[in-house]
């Protein structure tokens, strides 16, 4: 039966299912945005590297503990002396924790008493001197104001000497506590101090351990990360050296370069990843480079002023990565889908003429 609606052009039922089937389209097409726009090689790196940060860290860890195993066991257990000799006095410690809290009350109290009765002081000192001033117009003047002053400020002294034995009696009793604290703290700091190490590595590893994390933490660091939201504080991301001094030729302007090598090479100034595989691994000699100590450190030098290539680049062939000869480019290609990109004009140099950079500015030094 052939469709007929005297109402609209269309047919309607056709119209829904196209409508439908655009809808799916657009959706999945919204999914494969998400997905296409989050998947970038840095953030496959950077989440190899957090593993590879996790495996130093634990085996940090273990050769702290080992070197201060022995003594370790002694600060502890001066610790845990100090801790039972506390908790016998528990009941003490409560009972003054207690009557602190009165005797700031009675401190209070006399405090506020005694600055109201000053603050009274000033007014009747105020009258007593205008009366005082007045006194030359009559002969007969008698200033009403004097007596209520000299017991104003009588009583002032007096309520001065109250307020003083409640402070003394309050400090009394803080150091009481502070006392009994005393020995319990040093005994805590110096085991502190002994550990220093250990809790450095232990609270390094929480930071990137989700095993070791509590549950709140797990679910904001799942969370940090997902899209849309990861605009805020993800923990992978693009990182970034802005090099103010060294300028990058746009075409009518120069703007300060933006390297963004460190994305991917995550341990290149860290001395713990001198073996790591690439791109984890440490630049050779960090006493000459990229340390802050170091004649060329990175915040000042970034990376591509030496090695060149394009720094605002994210990926293996965006940041113009060359290879050394024809079999290398040929991994490269089979391996990071590279090309080369023609249109830039400062390809990375060959890693075997990495060296060469150095004569941008050295240039009267051949012996470097």
């Amino acid at each position: 039966m052939e469709y007929f609606n005297d109402e609209r052009y269309w047919n309607i039922k056709l119209l829904n299912k196209w409508f439908a089937i655009s809808s799916i389209l657009f959706l999945i097409s919204m999914v494969w945005i998400f997905i296409d726009d989050n998947d970038d090689d840095y953030k496959v790196y950077q989440k190899e590297f957090r593993q590879l940060s996790i495996e130093n860290s634990e085996k940090s860890l273990e050769k702290e503990l080992e070197f201060v195993e022995g003594e370790r066991l002694k600060y502890e257990e001066e610790y845990n002396q100090k801790l039972v000799q506390f908790e016998n006095k528990k009941d003490l410690f409560d009972s003054l924790e207690s009557l602190l809290v009165d005797k700031k009350a009675v401190f209070y109290k006399a405090n506020m008493e005694f600055l109201n009765q000053k603050a009274e002081i000033d007014v009747l000192k105020y009258q007593y001197e205008k009366e005082t001033v007045h006194a030359h117009e009559s002969d007969h003047n008698v200033n009403i104001y004097e007596e209520k002053f000299t017991k104003a400020n009588l009583y002032s002294n007096e309520l001065k000497l109250v307020k003083e034995s409640a402070e003394k009696d309050m400090l009394k009793v803080e150091s009481e506590i502070k006392a009994m604290e005393e020995d319990l703290k040093l005994a805590s700091d110096e085991l502190n101090s002994y550990l220093k190490n250990v809790n450095l590595v232990e609270k390094r590893l929480q930071a990137l351990d989700r095993e070791r994390m509590s549950l709140a933490n797990k679910i904001a660091d799942i969370i940090r990360d997902l899209p849309i939201i990861d605009f805020m504080d993800p923990y992978y991301k693009v990182k970034q050296i802005v090099v103010p001094d060294i300028k990058y030729d746009v075409n009518f302007a120069k703007v300060p370069t933006v390297d963004r090598c460190t994305s991917c090479h995550l341990g290149i100034d860290d001395p713990d990843f001198i073996d790591a595989p690439q791109p984890f691994t440490t630049h050779p000699k960090l006493d000459i480079f990229l340390s802050s100590s170091s004649p060329h450190p990175i915040q000042e030098y970034g990376c591509t002023g030496c090695h060149g290539g394009r720094s605002r680049g994210t990926t293996f062939a965006t940041s113009v990565h060359m290879p050394n000869n024809s079999d290398q480019k040929y991994e490269w290609e089979e391996e990071f889908d590279w090309e080369k990109m023609h249109h830039w004009l400062k390809p990375m140099l060959p890693s075997k003429y990495s060296e060469a950079g150095c004569f941008k500015c050295h240039i009267d030094k051949p012996h470097l």
